[in-house]
């Protein structure tokens, strides 16, 4: 008993001299064997037998100098008293655990002991985490460092490592409520959580968040890092991304209690109200034409706008360069341009697509048409048969007129006139003792009731007059 009671004493005064030395830095030490339950109360025993034989063990110990009683009485290497024989192999380490320990070195000693910049103790390479002995002020909080404990000068109190956050000893900080999550949020929109109280700790704290975010406390606003006393209220107020679709997220964390807050922005609408280009016929061959400018409306911008097709197509945002594609917003106008085809009558398309939304635009070349026909011209001869012509031009329907051979080379029609006898007969002559009588060639009339007559006298031929 009075050896083991001896160890314990030894590794409680190195333990305590090891908290003189760095009492300032506030490190803390305790077992990594369980935090409540059997194990506390197996430590507090432990506590109880060293306060008992305080005074036993400090007349052993003061007997024994700087040598120090490590095995206690009738080891083969200490003197009556208990103390070490000759050289202590281990000096100033001691042998807090006893000859071939799994965690001493070949004589039995303790290990080196140092203290790490992140307040992690190590005995020659042996993390305190692996030897069940954690001390520490710093602020990582992982699996590496489950069961540190470092103590917050700040906040008066105590806290442990779980292996993921800090846990605080004797205090459990928690929220009224949760922030509820924002969903569907307008990009670029700023966004504030309802109220929670704070409270399970003790004098003030401070809370701090992340992401650009905002903390109010007691409806006013604080910044991302604020002093608050338990009961007081505090609120997140956090900008949406200015992405459509996208999850923004921001942490408050005060001491061991940590929640976070999301605010998610709306997907974005891509299918625009129905658009159109107008379509365009009669145009000219193997020419570069233009359409109308469009304005697209109903859909969130930005938003990319393509065109593809036939004729090299391309397309211009408010009058800027041309280009196959580009990205445009709520309000602007975009124009198109093709090259025609260099035989008539055919069509050339684009498909303009934007988001979801699309339209062809179609661009036709003219056709050779024959126009209308001119007036007669004058006949070429007033008796005895003569001609006549008239004509008519081969037009482009996009404009203007062309050889006429493009339309068959029919553009010229003639036709006979005047083909009566050009003969005089004298007024004497018998064949025009009638009612009627020609003059010049011309049937006059003299009176009478008769619709013809026939000259068959001095004429060489007969002709028959009509009334």
């Amino acid at each position: 008993m009075r050896r083991t009671i001896i160890i314990f004493f030894v590794f409680l005064v190195g333990i305590l001299s090891l908290g003189s030395v760095v009492a300032q830095d506030r490190l803390f030490a305790v077992s990594g064997q369980g935090r409540g339950g059997a194990g506390a109360a197996k430590q507090g025993a432990y506590i109880s037998q060293l306060t008992q034989y305080h005074a036993e063990l400090k007349a052993a110990v003061e007997a024994c100098g700087d040598k120090g009683m490590v095995y206690g009485p009738n080891h083969p290497d200490a003197d009556a008293d208990g103390c070490v024989v000759g050289d202590d192999p281990c000096g100033k380490l001691g042998m807090i655990y006893g000859p071939e320990h799994p965690n001493a070195d070949g004589n039995g000693c303790v290990l080196g002991l140092d203290i790490e910049d992140d307040g992690r103790v190590t005995f020659s390479g042996v993390t305190a985490h692996e030897s069940g002995i954690k001390l520490g002020d710093g602020g990582v909080c992982d699996p590496d460092h489950e069961g540190v404990l470092r103590y917050a000068a700040p906040y008066k109190t105590v806290l442990f490592c779980d292996g993921q956050n800090w846990q605080e000893i004797g205090a459990a900080p928690e929220a009224s409520t949760t922030f509820n999550d924002v969903s569907d949020a307008e990009p670029g929109d700023v966004y504030t959580t309802g109220q929670a109280q704070l409270s399970g700790f003790f004098g003030e704290r401070t809370v701090s968040v992340t992401n650009g975010a905002i903390i109010l406390v007691n409806g006013s606003a604080q910044g991302s890092t604020a002093t608050i006393e338990s009961g007081d209220y505090v609120q997140l107020r956090m900008t949406a991304s200015n992405n459509f679709g996208t999850s923004k997220t921001t942490t408050m964390t005060m001491s061991s209690l940590v929640t976070s807050w999301t605010v998610t922005t709306r997907d974005q609408d891509v299918t625009p109200d129905p658009f159109s280009f107008n379509d365009l016929t009669d145009q000219a061959l193997d020419a570069t034409v233009s359409s109308d400018p469009v304005t697209p409306s109903g859909y969130d911008g930005p938003l990319a706008v393509s065109v593809s097709g036939q004729g090299s197509p391309a397309l211009s945002v408010n009058g800027g360069a041309w280009g196959a594609s580009a990205t445009i917003d709520p309000g602007d106008s975009v124009r198109l341009r093709l090259t025609t085809s260099s035989d008539t009558g055919v069509a050339h398309s684009a498909t303009v697509n934007l988001g979801a939304g699309s339209d062809v635009w179609s661009v036709t070349t003219g056709t050779y048409e024959y126009g209308s026909w001119s007036g007669w011209s004058s006949c070429s001869a007033s008796c005895g048969g003569g001609s006549k012509t008239r004509t008519r031009a081969c037009e482009f329907t996009g404009g203007g007129t062309v050889d006429c051979s493009e339309c068959g080379g029919n553009c010229t029609d003639s036709t006979s006139c005047n083909t009566h006898s050009c003969c005089h007969p004298d007024a004497g002559d018998q064949c025009w003792a009638n009612t009627w009588e020609m003059y010049n060639g011309d049937c006059v009339v003299r009176g009478g009731g008769y619709a013809t007559i026939q000259c068959d006298g001095s004429c060489p031929h007969t002709y028959h007059c009509q009334p």
